[in-house]
């Protein structure tokens, strides 16, 4: 078993090695950081990502056994919490095992939960202290004509008019608190945005998206979203360029911002909009072979502040060390939990 581990661990390295993706080939004007996770600390940080301003959050794809985790740490990466197997037990019922884009908003995370067929998407949310789940539930995978939901696909009739919402899963979620809504969308070439009450999770409507002459548009591969003032930026994994765009709220005017020129080895994932005091930033991560590399980029120029700066949160060397214990020992711990489950 510990031959068969070192190996895994050294073609694990060897891979990310061989075909990660050089920080030098990202969007050189804007990048302003790039810090590489490897292992563990990339499978912890493989998905979304979102901010308070002092901490940073980040979720993952299955690590084994549905075992998905919601991580807490600083700007720094240093770990702060994590809550190893975040996916909720009835959502596991139906073959969920995948945490995608993450949003934070009024001490909560909101996590989007999807399973491999996508038949059955949820919203969760997390206690951002302690990580505890607190709520969750299962949304709609299309509607009716008139808004009423259906949750099962045989159900599904695109005669009658009814039209569709997460049959192609819900890879993000987004809080806009000024409106009491959250939005998700379809993975793949996304007509509109689908809109829930904050407080009741029930469905109130859809943006559509067009361009800036009214014609319609399609959000595609989008992997993450967050919502700052009046704006829903967008993270998209689309080809080599990887581009960010912003969808306005009240319009349903989609433009696109920039690209990360990442490569075709790259796979771009969530995102989150951060003021600081020297200006908004965007941060997002992006995942190659079981390497993620955490980017800031510098977007004052096409983003207004909408939020006031906080002070992110500095450990020092003591607090980084029981930061890495507290790691590796939540680590073992999901995978002894995953083993004895089994075993079970």
């Amino acid at each position: 078993m510990k031959k068969a581990i070192a190996l895994l661990l050294s073609l694990m390295i060897f891979t990310a090695c061989c075909f990660g993706v050089s920080a030098t080939e990202t969007e050189k004007d804007r990048l302003l950081a790039a810090d590489d996770y490897l292992l563990l600390d990339a499978l912890y940080r493989a998905q979304g990502v979102a901010s308070d301003g002092e901490y940073l959050f980040f979720g993952s794809n299955e690590f084994v056994f549905q075992c998905s985790d919601i991580l807490k740490t600083t700007f720094a990466g240093d770990a702060v919490n994590i809550n190893p197997n975040a996916i909720p037990f009835e959502a596991k019922l139906d073959g969920c095992f995948h945490v995608g884009g993450i949003d934070y908003y009024d001490g909560k995370i909101y996590a989007a939960i999807e399973d491999s067929g996508y038949y059955n998407p949820y919203i969760a949310v997390f206690d951002a202290e302690s990580l505890a789940l607190l709520s969750y539930k299962r949304l709609p995978i299309a509607v009716t004509a008139d808004g009423q939901p259906i949750e099962e696909k045989d159900d599904v009739n695109f005669e009658n008019g009814d039209i569709r919402m997460h049959m192609d899963g819900v890879p993000w979620v987004a809080v806009d608190h000024e409106r009491g809504v959250f939005y998700t969308a379809e993975w793949s070439e996304a007509e509109r945005l689908n809109v829930f009450s904050l407080d009741t999770f029930e469905f109130v409507g859809f943006v559509e998206l067009t361009n800036m002459d009214g014609e319609n548009v399609t959000l595609h591969r989008c992997q993450g979203a967050d919502v700052y003032g009046n704006v829903l930026y967008a993270s998209c994994d689309i080809g080599a360029e990887q581009p960010f765009f912003a969808v306005d709220l009240d319009t349903g005017v989609m433009t696109h911002l920039f690209d990360r020129n990442l490569g075709d080895e790259a796979e771009a994932e969530g995102m989150c909009v951060v003021t600081t005091k020297d200006g908004v930033r965007f941060v997002s991560q992006y995942y190659a072979g079981i390497k993620v590399v955490v980017c800031t980029y510098d977007v004052s120029d096409l983003v207004n502040p909408a939020e006031e700066a906080k002070e992110p949160v500095q450990f020092n060397f003591a607090e980084k060390i029981i930061a890495f214990f507290k790691t590796v020992f939540f680590g073992l711990v999901n995978m002894l939990s995953v083993t004895l489950n089994k075993a079970a």
